[in-house]
């Protein structure tokens, strides 16, 4: 998912954490997360900065979801890249 959205990201000439922020910004309370599928062994970790009343509704959302702040993350930008793969289907 990592390598994904590092290409993504240099296609679409945006840093990663843009990218994050969108798929942020984008999840709502009416959302399904269903499962969270397990993590790789091996992982990747970045940092996302975000204004402190971006960052006041995340929290207020996965606490109402009962999600980590983390999980949610990856599933936006997993929702991000599954959007995109899909578009470029259509495409």
């Amino acid at each position: 998912m990592h390598e994904a959205l590092t290409n993504l990201a240099r296609h679409q000439r945006q840093r990663k954490a843009a990218l994050v922020r969108l798929a942020i910004a984008q999840l709502s309370l009416e959302d399904e997360i269903g499962e969270e599928a397990p993590l790789a062994e091996e992982t990747r970790r970045f940092t996302l900065d975000m204004e402190p009343k971006e960052h006041e509704k995340f929290s207020i959302i996965a606490i109402r979801m009962r999600r980590s702040k983390a999980e949610l993350a990856r599933w936006g930008i997993f929702r991000l890249l599954q959007d995109i793969k899909d578009d470029a289907v259509v495409q």
